[in-house]
C-alpha cells in the first residue's frame, strides 16, 4: 500500500523512495531484534510505516526510541524499582506516538 500510495503521489520516483523506506528500518533494527531488544512485528511495522514516509524513516525511529524511554521512565517512577513485579509496555505504542508526532509536525494531520 505504501509504495502503491508514493507512486501515485510522486511517479515513478516515489519507487526508490519507498525502497529506500523499507531498507532503512530492517538494516538498522536487525541487530537489535537479533538480541532480543525488539520483537520482528515492530520491524516490520516501521519498514510499513517506512514505505509511506521514504527516507525520513530514521526520524520516526528516532522519536519512537525517545518515546520509549519517556515511557520507561514513567513506569518506573510510577511502579518503582521492584524486581518481583514485571509489566511489559510493547515498542508499537512508542512507535506509533513517533509516527503521530512525525505527522502533525510535518503538517500531514
Amino acid at each position: 500500500i505504501g509504495t502503491g500510495y508514493t507512486i501515485i503521489s510522486l511517479g515513478i520516483g516515489g519507487i526508490s523512495r519507498s525502497i529506500a523506506g523499507l531498507i532503512i528500518p530492517f538494516a538498522g533494527l536487525y541487530v537489535l531484534y537479533k538480541l532480543y531488544v525488539i520483537g520482528a512485528g515492530d520491524v516490520k511495522l516501521l519498514m510499513g510505516i517506512g514505505t509511506f514516509v521514504g527516507r525520513d524513516i530514521w526520524k520516526i525511529i528516532a522519536l519512537s526510541f525517545l518515546f520509549a524511554a519517556i515511557i520507561g521512565a514513567v513506569k518506573l517512577i510510577y511502579i518503582g524499582i521492584n524486581v518481583n513485579r514485571r509489566t511489559t509496555i510493547h515498542f508499537s505504542v512508542a512507535i506509533a506516538m513517533g509516527t503521530l508526532v512525525y505527522f502533525i509536525k510535518g503538517g500531514m494531520l
